[in-house]
């Protein structure tokens, strides 16, 4: 329970790095700074601490939909859905891509009320990101966390039943392949 209740903190705070913002969008890097008219300006539990944008960039990272996705998935808390649908619209607002070709960048300033894109789209925003945000919204049986674990890059690695190991599932059937050698090559070699 006390780590339920850190980790509810810690997507609470992902949520105010977020709604802190015009944008509606974390920035790459924010400080929090206690108030250091207490205690010699260390912080202590249930101090108010200050958030400031340090660099303003946002790079369309994952990290803020995937701990909603776990949170949402363990409490089944609609507030956790609610975040990653806010984070989805600031996204479809300020990343799509204007010129109508279709897809995302990231932005320069999340302070700014129409920031500027950064003609980049990082790969993990396809990877990751738009992956946590359709979990987030999916039927738990699109990917059942009794069977699959995802890694830190967001590949879904099967659990092998009552071993707790992890295997790897792929669709190349096993039928051309010499047994310990691998696929045969062309040669027959």
């Amino acid at each position: 329970e006390e780590w339920l209740e850190l980790a509810k903190g810690l997507g609470e705070t992902c949520h105010k790095m977020y709604a802190m913002n015009p944008t509606g969008l974390g920035a790459e890097i924010v400080e929090f700074e206690p108030d250091p008219s207490k205690d010699g300006g260390g912080a202590r539990e249930g101090d108010e601490i200050t958030m400031r944008v340090r660099a303003r960039k946002y790079i369309l990272r994952p990290e803020a939909v995937e701990a909603w996705f776990y949170l949402w998935r363990y409490t089944r808390e609609p507030r956790w859905r609610d975040y990653g649908w806010s984070m989805f619209l600031a996204l479809q607002k300020h990343c799509r891509v204007r010129s109508g070709l279709g897809g995302f960048a990231g932005i320069r300033d999340v302070t700014a009320e129409h920031p500027e894109q950064d003609d980049l789209m990082q790969s993990f925003l396809m990877a990751e990101t738009l992956k946590y945000l359709f979990l987030l919204f999916s039927d738990d049986s699109a990917l059942d966390l009794r069977r699959w674990v995802l890694t830190t890059e967001a590949h879904p690695l099967h659990i092998r039943a009552g071993t707790g190991r992890f295997t790897p599932r792929t669709a190349i059937p096993d039928k051309g392949r010499r047994a310990g050698r691998g696929p045969r090559s062309s040669t027959g070699a």
